[in-house]
């Protein structure tokens, strides 16, 4: 009996699903995303990433730092679900390629690391994971996955 509810379950869903309507997206244009205010240009951002490290680190000494990219663009765009209103968090990204020592005494090889500094500081909650860091792309977009935005040229 529970094999039968399941089943009727699993084949009524699709059928559900096509009576909710998808508002229009909102569409951006990269014109404009690109000439947001990033703030100040982080020209002393080696400073900066390596001032954090050294608040951060275990073992701060120990670190060895590979290089740095220069600061890119980079922006994040959050859409709210209920009222459609967009969130726009611009900074620039920096990676840094460190190798530092853990609790252990150990090194925990080199990693790369993403830092988002905006007018001087380093801003908390960037998704450095979609970001490539060899890439050389000048500017970085991120857009919430779920969000019904529309980027064009």
């Amino acid at each position: 009996m529970k094999t039968t509810a399941y089943a009727a379950l699993i084949c009524s869903a699709p059928l559900l699903a096509g009576c909710i309507s998808v508002p229009e997206p909102t569409v951006l244009h990269m014109s404009e995303l690109r000439n947001k205010d990033f703030g100040r240009y982080p020209d002393n951002y080696q400073a900066i990433i390596k001032r954090r490290l050294a608040e951060t680190l275990i073992d701060p000494d120990s670190a060895k730092i590979a290089g740095f990219t220069p600061p890119r663009k980079y922006l994040r765009v959050y859409q709210d679900f209920k009222t459609q209103r967009l969130t726009y968090y611009p900074s620039y990204a920096v990676c840094v390629r460190i190798n530092s020592k853990n609790s252990y005494g150990g090194y925990t090889g080199w990693q790369d690391h993403v830092y988002f500094i905006r007018n001087g500081e380093i801003m908390l909650g960037g998704d450095p994971l979609h970001i490539k860091c060899g890439s050389r792309q000048d500017f970085f977009l991120y857009v919430e996955p779920l969000a019904n935005i529309e980027v064009r040229p």
